[in-house]
């Protein structure tokens, strides 16, 4: 029986077809809650284990030189939005990825100290030397951190629930954790319908609504203390799912980019949000 990831309910309409990420299946299938309005993945855990077997295999594609000098331009733009304010704390961007996000961040608030986690051993070719790097699993005997950060990995989690219950337990007693996510609300779910990136399938096992986003927060011990909408671009993976070169999908979703920002002002949506919460005090 599948259940809501975000909710806990057993209510689930009957799977609808979804744009599939992977190049040797066209589709995949997710499953809309009738309480919340989340949508959950109806691959089983073996499977999304199977995904994230070595760093290539873990939607980590090789990027040229130019892509990741461009990338980290716009991770420094963005890093106001994840303004921390005090200086010498511990923070740690989990599920970093190939690690350009933290990147940007350690240069423009050099007062702290960064850690990057991921699901490998090795740490990424790309992460500064000035960065430390734990494992998923090493991440648990680390100490306890002032700030976590999830921009995009919270839809990845096959147990959401138990994983933010883990970092939560990783703060100190005024610690934050930071999500960012997509969400259901968005307008370009609706013009995109089945090849949303959103659905990403099936490395995303759910997608929530804003409103399954706090129940879930609330059962995994957290209180949200602010919600932001952000727009994260969206043309690049749907161009790729029409078939054109990865070059130029993510140099045509630039160009589009400020079409995507209009119609989500327009619509008074957003493609995602950005959570901040702090673990809730018995």
């Amino acid at each position: 029986m599948i259940r809501c990831l975000a909710c806990d309910s057993e209510d689930l309409e009957v799977p609808v077809a979804v744009q599939s990420a992977l190049k040797n299946k066209l589709l995949g299938s997710m499953s809309k809650c009738v309480v919340c309005g989340s949508v959950n993945s109806t691959i089983n855990h073996a499977e999304l284990q199977k995904l994230y077997s070595t760093r290539d295999s873990s939607n980590y594609p090789n990027s040229g030189k130019l892509f990741l000098f461009l990338k980290r331009m716009s991770f420094k733009l963005i890093t106001k939005r994840y303004f921390l304010g005090t200086k010498g704390q511990v923070i740690v961007d989990y599920g970093c990825g190939g690690g350009e996000f933290l990147n940007a961040l350690s240069l423009s608030l050099r007062e702290n100290k960064y850690l990057a986690v991921d699901l490998q051993d090795c740490r990424p070719k790309t992460l500064l030397p000035s960065i430390d790097y734990v494992s998923v699993k090493d991440f648990q005997e680390y100490g306890k951190v002032d700030v976590v950060i999830l921009r995009h990995v919270i839809e990845h989690f096959s147990d959401p629930v138990g994983e933010l219950q883990k970092i939560r337990n990783k703060l100190n007693e005024h610690g934050e954790l930071l999500i960012e996510c997509p969400v259901m609300e968005s307008a370009w779910r609706v013009l995109m319908a089945e090849k949303w990136p959103g659905y990403f399938y099936p490395f995303h096992t759910f997608v929530p609504t804003t409103e399954g986003l706090n129940i879930l927060m609330n059962r995994a011990g957290l209180r949200v203390n602010q919600l932001n909408k952000v727009e994260p671009p969206v043309f690049g993976v749907y161009f790729m799912y029409l078939k054109l070169p990865r070059t130029l999908a993510r140099f045509l979703s630039i160009i589009f980019y400020p079409l995507q920002w209009v119609v989500s002002f327009v619509f008074l949506r957003s493609e995602a949000v950005l959570v901040r919460a702090m673990p809730i005090v018995e």
